[in-house]
């Protein structure tokens, strides 16, 4: 395959993720936060560099589902302000709701 022919796949590839997130699928919505939380970026799926505003845009909809990962990382995100607005009382309502 040709680069370009990579390319135009990794962008099928998250078109495709971003659909079926946007759509309420766990497991897309915490596969697009961990592409976008990775230092490198995601090749497979087109995601050149880290993105934490996008990381948090996903995993927040993977913690809102209940997943208890997503959870922690929206908490950590909260407390420290990586992506969003540092908010400690909203940290903690995520804490709380890992148990």
């Amino acid at each position: 395959m040709s680069d370009r022919d990579l390319r135009v796949a990794a962008t099928e590839r998250l078109r495709t993720m971003k659909a079926a997130a946007n759509g309420g699928d766990l497991e897309a919505q915490l596969s697009l936060g961990a592409a976008y939380n990775d230092c490198e970026g995601n090749a497979e799926l087109g995601v050149k560099k880290r993105n934490l505003k996008e990381a948090v845009k996903w995993f927040s909809k993977a913690a809102e589902q209940g997943d208890p990962h997503a959870q922690v990382f929206m908490a950590r995100s909260c407390d420290t302000g990586e992506g969003v607005i540092r908010n400690i009382a909203q940290a903690a309502d995520w804490y709380r709701k890992v148990g």
